[in-house]
């Protein structure tokens, strides 16, 4: 299954192992050869999301963001500061920087740790926040070459809205994004237009 090619070509996705022990990998297809990229430690599954120009890749192995690279793979972590916490990628941008969502040390009220979007900039991971209270759900969902960010966010009415990060501050942009939907836990969407063209976003 390919999820994104960039301006050469090079396409990434997931691919299944042969059954009876069918597990996910993460792979890249060039020239016509597709080739199995590595996964964190002793962990066998993973999955590519998004590649940039410059051939970097991002995804997920063992429930945590990763990106690959010449120099292999890496483990870009969690918002949270507990080990056991898990995170994911959404896309990279030219300049590789990377938007996903990650556990925080914020925890819910039953207790779960509360999930928000972030932006990891090359070195460290930042969380973008929530439209309203911290205990709220975001996720990114891509970024373009100025690192604006968007993706989708919970609200105390029960709905998801659309929203924008620039500049270090996150907005409410569901009034350009759509109407919002009111949808049941674990049923999220991304909002209507979110995957604007690179070309159409804000600078």
């Amino acid at each position: 299954m390919r999820f994104e090619i960039n301006s050469a070509g090079i396409a990434v996705g997931e691919a299944f192992s042969a059954p009876p022990n069918e597990v996910s990998r993460a792979v890249v297809w060039m020239n016509g050869v597709i080739t199995d990229l590595s996964t964190l430690g002793s962990v066998k599954k993973a999955v590519a999301n998004s590649i940039n120009d410059q051939g970097r890749i991002v995804g997920g192995s063992g429930g945590r963001a990763v990106t690959w690279d010449a120099q292999g793979i890496r483990d870009l972590g969690t918002i949270s500061t507990v080990e056991s916490a898990t995170s994911r990628t959404a896309m990279i941008n030219s300049a590789g920087h990377v938007v996903g969502r990650s556990q925080t040390d914020i925890l819910s009220a039953t207790g779960s740790r509360v999930t928000h979007a972030f932006l990891w900039n090359g070195s460290s991971m930042q969380d973008l926040g929530t439209l309203g209270a911290s205990t709220n759900f975001s996720d990114a969902f891509a970024v373009n070459d100025s690192s604006v960010v968007v993706g989708e966010a919970a609200v105390e009415s029960g709905t998801y809205h659309a929203w924008m990060w620039r500049n270090g501050g996150i907005g409410n942009s569901n009034a350009i994004f759509g109407a919002s939907e009111k949808i049941g836990a674990g049923k999220c969407r991304e909002p209507s237009g979110s995957r604007l063209s690179r070309g159409a976003w804000p600078k």
